[in-house]
This record gives structure tokens, C-alpha cells and sequence, in this order.
């Protein structure tokens, strides 16, 4: 409980630079925990769907379901399908947070869904 004037504290743990710009006005100088955040959009047909839920594995977080947690108390990597609660869902959306680290596997991750997607599209 609190009283009036009573100091209270908030924690933006981890947050990147573009999220605290967005959570709350304001951005921190050499913020370690800076990043950036991607979401990329892949079309699906019914004999891709298994394909990116396969690659999906190898993320950091794999598949969110609806109603789990929002994207600032997830971890770095995650894919949803759109519609939500769709049973022949139409896309994928790749949710990533580059930085740290891990950079160049996380790129690699990425890559692989940009050539799947390729692939299914019937590119070589």
C-alpha cells in the first residue's frame, strides 16, 4: 500500500532503447541493453504451416500462443500465427531482438526463415 508521497519505484528491466522510447518517453545513453526489434511477416499455406513450426523450434522462445505473455516478458525470438486462433492460419509473424552477443546465430536464425519462406514460394 501506498500513501500519498510515498516514493515508488518501476523497473523497465532489460528494455531496449526503442521500447523505452515507446514504454516511456524516454531513452538511456549506452544503454546495454539496447537492440533492435524486427517482426517479419511469412505467408503459410497448409503444407509450409508444419515447416516454420519446425524452424520455429530452434528459437530462443519457438511458438507463442495466444494469451501468453506480451512481447516485453518473452525472450528474444518467437513466431505467432495470424489469425490468432485460426485453424488454417495465413502467415507466420517472426518476432526478433537482435543485439548481444548471440548476434551472428540470431542472424542465422533469421535467415533461415527468409530462405523458407524462398523455398515455398518455389524459389532454388
Amino acid at each position: 500500500d501506498f500513501k500519498a508521497m510515498d516514493q515508488a519505484f518501476y523497473s523497465y528491466s532489460g528494455a531496449s532503447n526503442g521500447r523505452l522510447l515507446l514504454m516511456a518517453g524516454f531513452v538511456i545513453a549506452d544503454n546495454p541493453f539496447n537492440s533492435v526489434e524486427l517482426a517479419c511477416t511469412f505467408p503459410v499455406t497448409a503444407a509450409s504451416l508444419p515447416l516454420f513450426r519446425s524452424l520455429a523450434e530452434g528459437l530462443d522462445t519457438g511458438v507463442r500462443t495466444p494469451g501468453s505473455a506480451a512481447a516485453e516478458e518473452t525472450k528474444n525470438e518467437f513466431i505467432e500465427t495470424l489469425p490468432h486462433e485460426s485453424e488454417q492460419p495465413s502467415e507466420v509473424l517472426l518476432h526478433v531482438r537482435l543485439g548481444g552477443e548471440a548476434l551472428n546465430a540470431q542472424l542465422e536464425r533469421v535467415l533461415a526463415f527468409f530462405r523458407l519462406a524462398h523455398m515455398c514460394r518455389g524459389g532454388a
